[in-house]
């Protein structure tokens, strides 16, 4: 009972002063002063980290002040960002084929196009500008294409946002979507950026 007592009273003065620099919640951060690496544990009461594969990770943490790279692995050929994959892993499955869908798609149409998560939403650059993004809601998934103002607005399918500069698409679950219609409006819209 007192070896007990005396793990718990450990536990808990490691938790507090844990708390006290930001590290709670149960995760054991083993963060170097610079930032270069840190390894992620579940802790549980009067033990050390947990070590396995599933949860202990090593995780590239960017030097501070510095955004992290937009791209950090590749799959199929394309050129995937990791932080875009879990937002939209995080969707329901019918938003989840969308979203791959209009992913795959980008990734055909517009040249050297650059993926990232900003804002909160998946975002894709070419040269430096918005080419077009994805955004989840409850029940819809909207995809905005940047650079359109020669495309016109389209009732019911297309509509305009802002100054007509962006055009939005509404997709909802069970809807037919011409993914071939948005590839080429894509295309053209990207072209000049």
């Amino acid at each position: 009972m007192r070896d007990q007592a005396a793990r718990t009273s450990r536990w808990s003065s490691d938790w507090s002063a844990r708390r006290r620099v930001g590290l709670g919640n149960g995760r054991a951060d083993l963060c170097s002063d610079r930032g270069q690496a840190r390894r992620v544990g579940v802790r549980s009461p009067g033990s050390q980290a947990v070590q396995g594969a599933s949860a202990t990770a090593l995780h590239p943490r960017p030097p501070r002040g510095r955004q992290a790279p937009a791209f950090s692995c590749a799959m199929k050929g394309k050129t995937v960002n990791d932080d875009v994959t879990q937002y939209i892993n995080k969707t329901q499955p019918w938003q989840i084929d969308v979203c791959e869908k209009l992913r795959a798609m980008i990734d055909e149409n517009v040249p050297g196009v650059e993926e990232r998560l900003q804002y909160g939403k998946p975002h894709y650059l070419k040269n430096g500008h918005y080419a077009a993004v994805i955004a989840v809601a409850k029940s819809k998934v909207s995809f905005m294409i940047f650079n359109a103002t020669d495309i016109p607005e389209v009732k019911g399918f297309l509509r305009s946002m802002g100054n007509g500069e962006r055009k939005t698409v509404d997709i909802t679950e069970g809807q037919d979507v011409d993914y071939g219609t948005l590839a080429s409006l894509l295309g053209k819209a990207s072209a000049a950026l």
